[in-house]
Protein backbone atom coordinates (compact mmCIF):
# COMPACT_ATOMS: atom_id res chain seq x y z
CA UNK A 1 0.00 0.00 0.00
CA UNK A 2 2.80 2.85 0.66
CA UNK A 3 4.23 1.54 -2.80
CA UNK A 4 1.10 2.63 -4.24
CA UNK A 5 0.71 6.35 -2.37
CA UNK A 6 4.48 6.61 -3.78
CA UNK A 7 3.55 6.08 -7.24
CA UNK A 8 0.61 8.09 -6.75
CA UNK A 9 2.89 10.95 -5.21
CA UNK A 10 5.14 10.79 -8.32
CA UNK A 11 2.86 10.99 -11.06
CA UNK A 12 1.49 13.93 -9.17
CA UNK A 13 4.57 15.85 -9.19
CA UNK A 14 5.57 14.27 -13.15
CA UNK A 15 1.87 15.32 -14.20
CA UNK A 16 1.43 18.94 -12.23
CA UNK A 17 5.68 19.47 -13.76
CA UNK A 18 4.32 18.84 -17.52
CA UNK A 19 1.59 20.95 -17.23
CA UNK A 20 3.46 24.19 -15.99
CA UNK A 21 6.03 23.37 -18.37
CA UNK A 22 3.73 22.74 -21.00
CA UNK A 23 1.71 26.64 -20.22
CA UNK A 24 5.19 28.41 -19.98
CA UNK A 25 6.03 26.96 -23.31
CA UNK A 26 2.57 28.18 -24.63
CA UNK A 27 2.66 30.83 -23.43
CA UNK A 28 6.10 32.15 -24.94
CA UNK A 29 5.32 30.63 -28.42
CA UNK A 30 2.21 32.63 -28.49
CA UNK A 31 3.83 35.78 -27.60
CA UNK A 32 5.86 35.40 -30.32
CA UNK A 33 3.36 34.34 -32.99
CA UNK A 34 3.94 37.79 -35.15
CA UNK A 35 7.74 37.64 -35.14
CA UNK A 36 8.33 35.34 -38.28
CA UNK A 37 12.24 35.83 -37.26
CA UNK A 38 12.14 34.14 -34.49
CA UNK A 39 11.52 30.40 -34.00
CA UNK A 40 9.82 30.64 -30.31
CA UNK A 41 6.50 29.99 -32.15
CA UNK A 42 7.42 26.35 -32.12
CA UNK A 43 7.95 26.35 -28.50
CA UNK A 44 3.82 26.30 -28.91
CA UNK A 45 4.31 22.93 -30.55
CA UNK A 46 6.02 21.34 -27.43
CA UNK A 47 4.06 23.34 -25.04
CA UNK A 48 0.34 21.84 -25.98
CA UNK A 49 1.12 17.98 -25.69
CA UNK A 50 3.15 18.55 -22.30
CA UNK A 51 0.26 20.35 -21.04
CA UNK A 52 -2.12 17.72 -22.35
CA UNK A 53 -0.16 14.54 -21.43
CA UNK A 54 0.43 16.36 -18.14
CA UNK A 55 -3.38 16.87 -17.27
CA UNK A 56 -3.79 13.19 -18.36
CA UNK A 57 -1.36 11.80 -15.97
CA UNK A 58 -2.76 14.02 -12.97
CA UNK A 59 -5.99 12.85 -13.74
CA UNK A 60 -4.42 9.62 -13.84
CA UNK A 61 -3.26 9.98 -10.55
CA UNK A 62 -6.43 11.17 -8.73
CA UNK A 63 -8.70 8.78 -10.15
CA UNK A 64 -9.05 6.62 -7.09
CA UNK A 65 -9.97 9.78 -4.82
CA UNK A 66 -12.35 10.91 -8.21
CA UNK A 67 -14.02 7.34 -8.25
CA UNK A 68 -14.75 7.17 -4.44
CA UNK A 69 -15.87 10.54 -4.18
CA UNK A 70 -18.70 9.51 -7.38
CA UNK A 71 -19.28 6.29 -5.10
CA UNK A 72 -20.25 8.44 -2.02
CA UNK A 73 -22.30 10.71 -3.58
Amino acid sequence: MEKHKFIKLILRIIGSSLLIIGLILTIIGFLHFGNFESNLFMLTFIGLPCIGFGIGITVFSFSQNIARFIKNE
